[in-house]
């Protein structure tokens, strides 16, 4: 042979494919940074899962895609690792270095592949890299950006110039957070948004009506205290909160203001009380309802209709220490 060296581009296409699903996740994403054509046959190859890709931006920058290959697995590619100067402020994110691959499962690393290796003298900005993740994994969006602890070093201006288009939003942050206020403000046109805590006090009315009025698809709160007023601002097609203080007056109070005309949006809501078991005589006072036979051991069912003649279908499981109310709305 003139050539001994392994060119894999001389292999027959079929021979080129069985190989390349040989390959691990990490090494098939590795050869797919080397030219234009090996991303083209990793693509084309279809072994790389379809799956979701989230952002997590912390104290690191992570890119996070399930992989499928065994359950709770994900490929992980960590940006701005621990090694990188933490002191900086106002970090810009376009311009990382390349990042760490790690395989997770269950949230622990159980595989460590090193640095990504590009080309020298290629320098790959962050929406570079966001292309060639999307472009491989087949998808148009990334599906959560998740703010965390630690992500203050960064630019907001830049992540959000970077991740405007994400279809979520997660902020897991301290309730008095600066920087929840700020991610809020900055992604307020997002599809969906979830808090782990309610970023304003109840003495910063603006800011929480503007909050509660905001058009979400999907607003979730995990912990908050919320006011009846506050529900009633509620203009997101779905909302939930899973820790809170309603008691079953105030949820009557809730649906006499839904007959009449308040939260048109409102399609379906989701709450978690912890005020002790739902008393179903306070809940339904004063209400025209009907029970819904055959809802099961768990809870019951009531429905109650608006004057435009929507239908609301309630939902209660009563617990020792809290109760679950879901509500839905179906328009006639």
């Amino acid at each position: 042979m003139k050539n001994s060296a392994f060119l894999l581009f001389r292999l027959p296409k079929n021979v080129q494919l069985h190989l390349l699903r040989c390959f691990e996740y990490s090494e098939l994403f590795t050869f797919s940074l080397l030219t234009n054509r090996t991303k083209r046959l990793v693509v084309g190859l279809k072994s790389l899962p379809r799956s979701e890709i989230n952002v997590e931006i912390g104290r690191n920058l992570i890119i996070r895609i399930p992989t499928k290959r065994q359950r709770h697995t994900c490929l992980q590619f960590v940006f701005y690792d621990e090694n990188e100067s933490e002191d900086a402020l106002n970090v810009d994110v376009t311009l990382p270095k390349p990042p760490q691959i790690q395989e997770y499962q269950l949230g622990r690393p159980i595989v460590h592949c090193g640095y990504v290796k590009v080309a020298t003298g290629r320098e790959m900005t962050l929406n570079d890299w966001m292309t060639h993740f999307l472009t491989i994994f087949w998808k148009s969006k990334p599906r959560f950006l998740c703010i965390s602890f630690g992500a203050e070093r960064f630019d907001m201006q830049s992540v959000y110039n970077m991740f405007k288009h994400s279809i979520s939003i997660r902020i897991l942050t301290d309730a008095s957070s600066l920087l929840a206020t700020r991610v809020i403000e900055k992604f307020k046109n997002t599809n969906r948004l979830d808090l782990f805590h309610i970023p304003y006090t109840t003495e910063d009315v603006m800011s929480r009506q503007k909050l509660f009025m905001s058009n979400f698809q999907y607003l979730v709160i995990m912990l908050g205290s919320l006011s009846l007023d506050d529900l009633l601002m509620i203009n997101s097609k779905n909302f939930a909160i899973q820790r809170t203080n309603f008691c079953a007056k105030d949820m009557n109070r809730f649906f006499k203001h839904w007959i009449l005309g308040s939260n048109p949006r409102m399609i379906w809501m989701a709450i978690q009380s912890f005020s002790g078991p739902v008393n179903s005589r306070e809940l339904l006072r004063g209400l025209t309802y009907s029970e819904v036979p055959g809802t099961g051991p768990a809870g019951v069912r009531y429905e109650i209709r608006r004057r435009d003649h929507a239908v609301g279908s309630i939902y209660v499981e009563s617990l020792p220490l809290r109760f679950v109310l879901t509500f839905s709305v179906k328009m006639l």
